[in-house]
């Protein structure tokens, strides 16, 4: 399965291709990862001109970017915050075939990529404060005045783990047993002896005590729960 947007006209096209397996909530391309294994997308990135243009080589970039924005009230006062955070980033130099410099020959320029993610990314986030996505942009540079040809592959990745199984396991218990130690101090002395010139006797007796059984039901823990929503609108970053 693979999952592509197009970005062209009637004499060349760029597209982002991510091939997966797997779909996410929105059939958004879901990609599975476990503690021991990180994710990986892979995909490719394909350049298609019917004749010979004007441009430099292809990149492509990738990036995980997070984002919040959030209010305070300070007495008659609001202070507005924006945070940005870019996660994890990469970069690919794709070269593609010239007639002659600074022109791109005719025909189509294939390169296969493969990200992987850092262990400890998180799932796209999509909410009213807050978000982090996924994002590859492709890019054929092209001296001004024309534009370039850029591709952003603005849909959201899922990074899910797979639900584990219920979690149960029986505890065996022994009746709580607590020691208790006695202590007794007295002052030795006899009749012709001052309090100064007593001496101390100290005597201590351990007492152990026995209490009920605890309770010896079985436990049963739940996974901590995994969510990722997307909601299909614009994320609110136009940065690369």
């Amino acid at each position: 399965m693979l999952f592509r947007i197009l970005n062209n006209d009637s004499e060349r096209s760029l597209k982002v291709v991510i091939l997966t397996q797997h779909r996410g909530p929105g059939n958004l391309p879901a990609i599975y990862v476990t503690p021991e294994e990180p994710g990986k997308i892979r995909g490719y990135v394909e350049f298609q001109s019917t004749e010979d243009i004007k441009g430099e080589d292809l990149d492509l970039n990738f990036r995980v970017k997070s984002e919040a924005k959030w209010y305070r009230h300070y007495g008659n006062s609001t202070v507005a915050y924006h945070s940005k955070q870019v996660l994890q980033r990469k970069s690919w130099r794709i070269p593609v075939s010239h007639s002659r410099p600074g022109v791109v020959s005719s025909g189509t320029t294939r390169f296969d990529f493969v990200a992987e993610l850092e262990p400890q990314t998180p799932s796209s986030i999509k909410g009213r404060r807050s978000w982090l996505n996924y994002r590859f942009t492709a890019t054929l540079r092209r001296r001004f005045p024309r534009r370039n040809i850029v591709f952003k592959q603005d849909r959201t990745i899922l990074v899910d783990i797979p639900p584990a199984p219920r979690l149960s396991c029986t505890t065996h218990t022994r009746p709580v047993q607590k020691t208790h130690v006695m202590k007794l101090i007295m002052q030795v002395k006899t009749a012709t002896m001052t309090d100064r010139e007593a001496r101390e006797l100290r005597i201590e007796m351990g007492v152990k005590v026995t209490g009920p059984r605890p309770p010896t039901d079985a436990l049963l823990e739940e996974p901590p729960p995994y969510s990722a929503v997307w909601d299909g609108v614009h994320d609110g970053d136009d940065s690369d």
